[in-house]
């Protein structure tokens, strides 16, 4: 069920353009109006009182699944909050707009495209674009898969709250110790899907190149993760890029992050048949 739940929703999000109400961005920010707006505790500047708001609705989540407890149920809701975890509609847009204007060679265009993707990724400004679009389809992707298969729906909707609230889609003031908190918390959550997003890139690309960078990612806890990860990205794809083709090394990391999802969805196959996960 697991491995089906995450075919279908990894299919829909593929071919179908999914409207903004299908984002857990548009209802993270609703969330979190409306519980500031009812509960007291959530009025304060508290960081724990934060992570507890953001975490809430996958803590009422989890205990709703359990009470019904119904294989169907857990089926369809899986399908439904891997869409809403998923959604990368904005980001897609942005990236297809970065391939025209480099295809165009429209300098000005291809910056704002690059600028969008990096905001998206919340990466800091000057960071080389194919950093942000590995990281953002880790994210993503990958991230979810880690966090559906290892703790379920609740897993992957708490990850998704953290994610949309930190990457400032939710529209409201945090002081910095609640916002260092949120950063800290979802620094946790990445660090071990990083890492074998790290060596699943290594395994499909050029592994003798890649493998001296997934080594040394696994003990790293200084570096940023998007970094750690885009250099392994670089030594894993082991080719050269054209001087004069912007989107050369964007869509050749791209190709090579969507084929670890193969990798992995092979991993999970296994994992069913030997009865490992459901």
């Amino acid at each position: 069920m697991t491995l089906i739940a995450l075919l279908i929703a990894l299919s829909i999000e593929r071919l179908y353009p999914l409207p903004a109400v299908w984002s857990i961005d548009f209802y993270m920010q609703r969330w979190m109006n409306w519980s500031q707006t009812k509960v007291r505790y959530f009025r304060g500047q508290s960081a724990w009182a934060l992570l507890l708001q953001i975490l809430l609705p996958a803590a009422l989540a989890w205990l709703l699944f359990h009470w019904l407890d119904s294989g169907l149920v857990n089926f369809i809701g899986g399908i439904i909050v891997l869409l809403l975890v998923m959604n990368a509609g904005p980001e897609r847009l942005a990236y297809k707009q970065l391939l025209k204007t480099a295809m165009r060679a429209d300098s000005a265009g291809y910056q704002e495209a690059a600028e969008q993707l990096r905001h998206y990724a919340h990466l800091p400004e000057g960071t080389p674009v194919e950093r942000a679009v590995v990281w953002l389809n880790f994210v993503h992707f990958l991230a979810p898969i880690f966090f559906f298969v290892t703790f379920g729906i609740a897993g992957v909707l708490a990850y998704g709250c953290l994610r949309s609230v930190y990457r400032g889609t939710v529209q409201q003031d945090f002081d910095e110790t609640a916002r260092a908190q949120v950063e800290r918390a979802l620094w946790a959550l990445n660090f071990i899907p990083a890492r074998f997003a790290a060596l699943g890139a290594a395994l499909v690309g050029h592994f003798s190149h890649a493998l001296p960078a997934v080594m040394a990612m696994a003990t790293n806890t200084q570096d940023d993760n998007p970094e750690l990860l885009h250099q392994v990205v670089e030594k894993a794809e082991g080719r050269s890029h054209h001087p004069d083709d912007r989107s050369d090394a964007v869509t050749h990391q791209l190709n090579l992050m969507k084929r670890q999802h193969l990798f992995w969805f092979v991993v999970i196959a296994v994992l069913t048949l030997t009865g490992t996960i459901v």
